[in-house]
């Protein structure tokens, strides 16, 4: 079951929660007291007594003497509390508060007292017969007949009177004196002192109990908060613990009521410069937001790196076209680039710190650009030249304006080293590597000084790259962290923040890198400083999580789960022409119903206009990453609108099954693009294309939020939360997303989708969204179903697929168009958001029975699809617990795929018959069946049985849309030169077939008509044919015994008695007939098989008994078979024609 982020209250309230048990309670014969409970709620409250309380004395077992005394006592009165707040809310008994409290001291009490009090319930109310269920139970009621333990029992337990004082502020003496005065007394006893107050130590005792066990109560609710928070940051969202410090989010987007406010504020702020007056924006104070989209901006600078990369490859190939030059190859040119580079470097560097330091003697640089110069090459490539020392100048801005380095710093840094700097790292100096799963944690700028060493120095392309990327990715996560610490510093968060971070001097963080486990480190102005969190768990959500080391068995299977999942994700979806037209529109439905809650209603309605998804924004990106220009000022302006969208992290596009990882492995392989034209960069080149398609249906619905949000006036960051919202976010997941993504495909988009959508129609937060899109799904369903009803009165049972599946109708809003002669209906299917699935059904029963067409047996089909539909679109695991590396084996195990259709016919399962010929009838008239039997000839020639379906399944799982497309298309052009284009089925057709298709009659007659009725008649004739079979066997064996002890009369009066019976039916006495005879001419049951075998498959099977067999047996054997009546003419004619009987015969005549 999915784990959705639907925010609960701070704290379970006990009090006022609602027993499941009630829902299962009868219709009430008679008035019934509103008090009085059912044996519902007392199940329900001696499960919850029984909990608390057992929960509690067993988690202060190791806490000492007065620990365990203090935590059961306290536990068993919160228990109490809690059970008698769900059967008997307006009359709290305090007696059994204190019983509860007493007994839960005592191992074995608590349980017995409520097995007994249950068996006394059950018995109770069954002497009241039919009605108990509602008649429930008054008051004199068996949960009060429990008693305080008597100081024997205690002591026994090991429970002093001494230590019980202790724990409960009394003395031992006065704890010994109320036992010996109230022990053993009943509940009704305890309550009526108490009460009256005639022992006034008995009601102090009662106030102390209660009060313990209302502090236990709050503990143990806080304890399952916390748990349910556990498994959400685990599997739904990383950041969930600084997302509820915040009390809202992006522009009031996300709303949580935590303690941390947004709120503009100025401070005088000391810098380097001097004092300086600042004024932080919410925008700049506003971590969650800067969080989410973060990620995303990362992969979009350093991905912008790997584009200026290839721009210098490809310059670099253009250069060596143009010189024409054999020996001056682009990975030459490269190499000349990069020495270059150094060598300029190199001369202020040994100058600054000793000849050679810098990997290249002073003659060596001045011979190198010498010649360099001499070749014109400084002019040629002046392109690329200039490209990587505006990476380093943009590297050095980006590390300035993110507080990693201050300006002073940068300008100290230009002063010691000059113009020509460039990275030097060496080949064994791994400062900058970027590969590392590093933490959230900043703990040092990413630019390095240099030290001067002898050793060689890598590319210098590929030290600016890689610092590049490692500098930006720090850049980024540090301007995250100073958006809390803006947030902890505002005057309005004074208090708040204190409770959160440990104060230093009443300051939220301290100069220096920090070192515990704690402690967060960031770096503004260029100085490293770190804040240390009172919450360990709140600390390691803001450090992040590394990765953890795995077994080598392990760690091979995750990284194989991970690879197998983006490969088949890619295939279905990127792939896949059929999904990405598709999708278009389920993101539009579903981002229409997030939108109208995050930016209202007009504004969502923005983004459905069909000239806009077109026109603006599908086209816009597509000319923005083909680098097309703006055709008019309309589209300048859209293409700023864009690149601010890309900017502010809104976009996930072709990038979105990519990691960052990915593209830092990329740039590291950078010099293996200048490879001459191979397979692998042609691959290249077509996933480049790819990305860019699903760029413009991807982010074509994000960019139409991201526009919609700026017009309400959001920032660009808040409009990107909203972009990324619109739809599921690919890059948000639990800490244990990498182990979600490697066994269950798809898993994490489905946790997303549905936690983001759920929560926008989550009537608390939002009623009315929620009302409009219940109710619009209400009237569409009503409108269609209407228009539907009068093209054709069956088309949902034409529909239906040959399993009886209403996917079709399920998954889309369906538009009948017309039924053809033949009584096959057309129809336009237009998809919906796989998380809107579960409430267009719903709708589409609720609209039937409110217009009274909900047949007597629909209601109950309707509750079973609306539970199919809900576990369909909201279970990550795709409805099956089977990790998806294994799981097309199992469906073939169970012949069964994933939406449960039949692999291979069942009929041919237990048939003996060979495993290449299990498949349909009609797979043979396909293309794919036509391989799939070819290659499962293939197999059994090598000794393997596989069904031609089985390889069909196989298939289909591992080539997905790229195989299915290709299938169609051999199938059209099948279809067209077989039979002409009118021979063309539209579900072959991609693209169209997912919006345009034609209803099954054939299906429907199957399921509905004639067929189903002949389907009735056949298991009856088979029936009776086993029957007979049955029968004659029977007869046959008694008869067989009856000749063997030579007692013909027995076999006579066997005979007789089946026809009295009138078991001797003609088909009976048949195949009686046919044993006899078998038995006479002596076949054995092997010989009766053969013999039903047809006449060319006989033919085979006898010539594999001959050959095994030499010439005297042979021929013995030829003429037993032909008695047998086994080798007959026709069978003989048969093996006259194959070439290994006529060898036989020629052995024969030697």
């Amino acid at each position: 079951m999915a784990v959705l982020d639907v925010k609960l209250p701070g704290e379970i309230n006990l009090d006022t929660a609602v027993a499941p048990a009630d829902l299962l309670q009868e219709e009430a014969t008679g008035p019934t007291p509103s008090n009085d409970p059912s044996l519902g709620k007392y199940a329900q409250a001696l499960a919850t007594e029984v909990a608390i309380a057992e929960g509690g004395r067993q988690a202060a077992a190791f806490t000492g003497p007065i620990g365990y005394i203090v935590g059961a006592m306290a536990s068993g009165a919160a228990g109490s509390f809690a059970a008698q707040r769900i059967t008997n809310p307006d009359d709290i008994s305090f007696g059994r508060i204190v019983a509860d409290s007493f007994i839960n001291l005592v191992p074995g009490l608590k349980a017995a007292k409520a097995g007994d009090t249950m068996a006394k319930t059950v018995a109770r109310q069954g002497a009241f017969g039919a009605g108990i269920g509602t008649a429930g139970i008054t008051g004199e009621v068996v949960i009060d007949e429990g008693r305080l333990p008597t100081i024997e029992e205690l002591t026994a337990a090991g429970v002093t009177g001494g230590a019980l004082g202790g724990a409960l502020g009394f003395t031992g003496k006065q704890i010994n004196d109320l036992l010996l005065r109230h022990g053993g007394s009943p509940v009704e006893q305890i309550n009526k002192v108490i009460n009256e107050n005639s022992d006034p130590d008995l009601g102090k005792m009662a106030n102390r109990l209660v009060n313990l066990g209302e502090e236990h109560r709050t503990e143990w609710q806080n304890v399952f908060s916390n748990k349910l928070t556990d498994l959400r940051e685990k599997y739904t969202d990383a950041s969930i613990r600084p997302r509820r410090l915040q009390e809202s989010s992006a522009d009031n987007q996300i709303q949580e009521g935590g303690p941390l406010k947004l709120e503009e504020y100025t401070i005088k702020k000391q810098t380097g410069e001097g004092e300086e007056v600042v004024t932080y924006t919410k925008d700049q104070q506003d971590y969650y937001a800067k969080n989410k989209n973060q990620e995303q901006k990362i992969k979009n600078t350093i991905s912008s790196l790997s584009e200026e990369s290839k721009l210098i490859d490809d310059e670099l190939i253009r250069t060596s076209q143009f010189l024409k030059d054999p020996n001056t190859t682009p990975q030459k040119l490269s190499e000349d680039l990069d020495n270059y580079l150094h060598a300029k470097y190199a001369l202020d560097y040994n100058k600054l710190k000793g000849e050679g330091k810098a990997g290249m003697s002073t003659d060596a640089a001045n011979e190198f650009i010498r010649e360099f110069e001499r070749r014109d090459l400084h002019t040629l490539l002046k392109g690329p030249i200039d490209l990587i020392r505006d990476q380093v100048k943009e590297t050095n801005r980006i590390a300035v304006r993110s507080g990693l380095i201050s300006q002073k710093q940068l300008d100290d840094f230009k002063t010691e080293y000059g113009d020509n700097y460039v990275p030097l790292t060496r080949e064994i100096d791994e400062s900058t590597q970027v590969l590392s799963a590093d933490p959230l944690d900043v703990r040092s700028t990413g630019i390095y000084r240099d030290k001067g060493s002898d050793i060689e120095v890598k590319s210098i392309r590929q030290n600016v790259i890689e610092q590049a990327a490692n500098v930006r990715r720090k850049a980024e996560i540090n301007e995250t962290n100073l958006g809390f610490v803006r947030l902890v510093d505002s005057p309005v968060n004074k208090e708040a923040s204190a409770s959160i971070l440990k104060q230093f001097d009443g300051k939220n963080y301290k100069d220096g890198v920090g070192g515990s486990d704690n402690v967060l480190t960031f770096y503004e102005d260029g100085k490293a400083k770190h804040m240390e969190f009172a919450d360990p768990q709140l600390a390691r959500a803001f450090k992040g999580t590394p990765v953890a080391e795995m077994p080598s068995l392990v760690k091979g299977m995750y990284n194989f789960g991970l690879s197998l999942n983006k490969y088949l994700g890619s295939i279905y979806t990127r792939y896949n022409p059929d999904f990405v037209i598709a999708n278009l529109f389920r993101d539009r439905s579903e981002s229409f119903v997030n939108n109208s809650a995050r930016l209202g209603f007009q504004s969502a309605l923005r983004t459905m206009n069909p000239y806009k998804i077109i026109n603006e924004d599908m086209n816009i990106i597509r000319k923005k990453l083909n680098k097309q220009p703006a055709a008019n000022a309309k589209e300048e302006k859209l293409y700023g609108l864009y690149d601010e969208f890309v900017e502010a992290g809104g976009n996930v596009g072709g990038l979105g099954l990519t990691t960052r990882q990915e593209i830092i492995d990329e740039i590291k392989n950078l010099p293996k693009n200048l490879d001459p034209l191979t397979g692998k960069k042609t691959a290249k080149a077509i996933d480049n294309w790819v990305n860019k398609v699903n760029s413009m249906f991807e982010d074509g619905t994000r960019f139409a939020t991201y526009k919609a949000a700026r017009e309400t006036g959001m920032s660009p960051q808040s409009a990107a939360v909203a972009a990324r919202d619109s739809s599921f976010d690919p890059t948000k997941g639990g800490t244990d997303v990498g182990v979600i993504r490697a066994l269950f495909l798809f898993a994490n988009p489905a946790i997303q989708a549905s936690k983001t959508f759920l929560r926008n129609i989550n009537p608390k937060r939002n009623p009315k969204v929620f009302a409009g899109f219940v109710g619009s799904m209400f009237a569409l369903k009503t409108l269609t179903d209407k228009w539907n009803q009068s093209v054709d009165p069956d088309w949902e049972e034409k529909l239906r697929t040959t399993s009886g599946s209403d996917f079709v109708k399920n998954k889309n809003l369906v538009f009948l168009t017309g039924v053809k002669d033949d009584g096959t209906p057309s129809y336009i299917a237009i998809p919906i958001g796989y998380s809107m699935v579960p409430f267009a059904v719903a709708a589409d029963y609720a609209s039937k029975a409110a217009r009274g067409d909900l047949k007597e047996d629909e209601g109950i089909e309707g509750i079973s699809q609306v539970k199919q539909q809900i576990l369909d679109s909201y279970n990550p695991t795709g409805g099956s617990l089977v990790p998806t590396m294994i799981r097309p084996y199992t469906e073939l195990m169970s012949n069964k795929d994933g939406l449960g259709r039949i692999i291979r016919p069942e009929w041919m399962e237990t048939r003996p018959m060979f495993a290449k010929d299990r498949m349909y009838p009609h797979t043979m008239k396909t293309y794919g069946g036509e391989v799939a039997y070819s290659m499962a000839e293939t197999a059994e020639a090598l000794g393997i049985g596989v069904s031609p379906e089985s390889i069909k399944h196989l298939f289909q799982v591992y080539t997905g849309g790229i195989g299915g497309t290709m299938g169609r298309l051999a199938n059209i052009a099948s279809d067209a030169y077989n039979k002409g284009w009118e021979g063309i089925k539209k579900k072959d057709i991609p693209l169209t077939r997912r919006f345009f298709g034609d209803g099954y009659k054939q299906k429907f007659e199957d399921r509905a008509g004639y067929q189903s009725e002949i389907d009735e008649f056949t298991k009856i004739d088979n029936s009776e044919r086993a029957r007979d079979g049955r029968i004659a066997t029977n007869i046959f064996s008694e008869i067989k015994r009856a000749n063997e002890k030579n007692s013909p009369q027995i076999a006579r009066d066997v005979l007789l008695s089946a026809i009295e019976s009138g078991e001797l039916s003609s088909s009976v006495v048949k195949r009686l007939e046919t044993k006899i005879k078998n038995y006479q001419k002596g076949l054995t049951q092997t010989d009766a098989r053969v013999k039903q075998l047809s006449v060319k498959v006989r033919a085979r099977y006898l010539l594999d008994q001959m050959k095994t067999k030499p010439l005297p047996e042979l021929k013995e054997y030829i003429a037993d078979q032909m008695r047998k009546g086994i080798l007959t003419k026709n069978v003989l004619t048969e093996l006259s024609g194959i070439d290994e009987f006529k060898n036989l015969t020629l052995r024969g005549q030697e």
